[in-house]
């Protein structure tokens, strides 16, 4: 085995992880960054590398818009009770208080069961009687679908902004045209990018011509990680196994440019550091074809969206804490 890639949870993600470190060979993981935490940094394998986002910078997104846009100050949370909406907490409690935001961890949250539930409504008594300006949603899928509407069946959306943590281009489409319209959504990457990256383009086309669809963000970043490792070691001729650590090395603070904006490995935790998007929903008329379900109004980049090392603690290179 040369390389190890894969998985799109959790759970697939932290097992790798330590496969990783006990075969020492380099780890391309796909979903979210879940290991780059304080908690779970140190816990990461010094060969663990992912071109997507963290929650912490899909919460730090999402802030910085509602803030710049005034959305609203006073923040809801409605999210699905396991470990990937639990790391979107530290990034609200902090952020909130940088951005001048009303977040009480204790009094603004509601946690649905998961998966033994999809009833959100449940929770709307208690969010419509704590007033919140921005009810921000945090789940994924079929759930992510019957959330949204469950909300507009009840109104929500017409006594206070909602904004989804993060979606994929699929989502909107099963929920139906039209059924984003006035939402906002944090996403990871967007097809309309392909527009602006001549990179982004090549991809897209190829995943029209193959699959009558546009890329996802996941794929879309799948591609950027892959690329990312075999570009590395073909520049550096370092791709024989022996070559693992050195080639993690290579790594470590290179900046790449493929299908979206500047991006760079940050050497301490191997969190990508790149643009984050922020999308709304469109009406029926608005939407341009049968993908056109959210369009790209805002964006954000660089380390200020993420923990910093030192609030980590973690120094140096994390391919050398063996």
């Amino acid at each position: 085995m040369d390389f190890l890639s894969g998985s799109m949870v959790g759970p697939e993600e932290v097992r790798l992880n330590e496969i990783s470190a006990k075969r020492k060979i380099i780890y391309a993981n796909y979903p979210q960054h879940i290991l780059s935490t304080p908690e779970n940094a140190k816990t990461m394998s010094p060969l663990f590398f992912t071109a997507n986002t963290t929650p912490y910078q899909l919460a730090a997104s999402a802030a910085n818009y509602i803030a710049e846009n005034k959305l609203g100050k006073k923040i809801y949370v409605l999210a699905d009770d396991y470990i990937w909406p639990k790391m979107f907490m530290p990034a609200w409690k902090s952020l909130s208080k940088k951005y001048g935001l009303v977040f009480d961890e204790k009094t603004t949250v509601s946690w649905v069961p998961f998966p033994t539930s999809m009833d959100y409504s449940a929770n709307f008594p208690r969010i419509l009687k704590e007033k919140p300006e921005v009810l921000y949603v945090i789940n994924w899928g079929g759930r992510q679908v019957a959330s949204v509407k469950q909300a507009l069946e009840a109104g929500l959306h017409k006594e206070m902004k909602i904004v989804i943590a993060n979606t994929e281009v699929t989502i909107p489409e099963a929920a139906g045209k039209g059924a984003y319209d006035g939402l906002y959504a944090g996403a990871m990457w967007h097809w309309t990018l392909s527009e602006r990256y001549p990179a982004a383009k090549v991809l897209n086309d190829k995943f029209l011509a193959r699959r009558k669809r546009p890329a996802s963000g996941y794929g879309a970043l799948a591609h950027d990680l892959t690329r990312l490792i075999l570009d590395t070691a073909k520049e550096t001729k370092l791709y024989q196994p022996k070559d693992h650590f050195k080639l993690a090395k290579a790594l470590e603070g290179r900046k790449f440019q493929y299908t979206k904006g500047a991006s760079q490995i940050r050497a301490c935790d191997h969190v990508c550091v790149s643009q984050v998007f922020f999308l709304q929903g469109q009406s029926k008329a608005q939407m341009k074809g049968d993908f056109d379900h959210l369009k790209i109004v805002g964006e954000s980049t660089g380390e200020q969206n993420e923990l910093s090392c030192e609030a980590k603690g973690l120094s140096g290179s994390a391919s050398q804490r063996t």
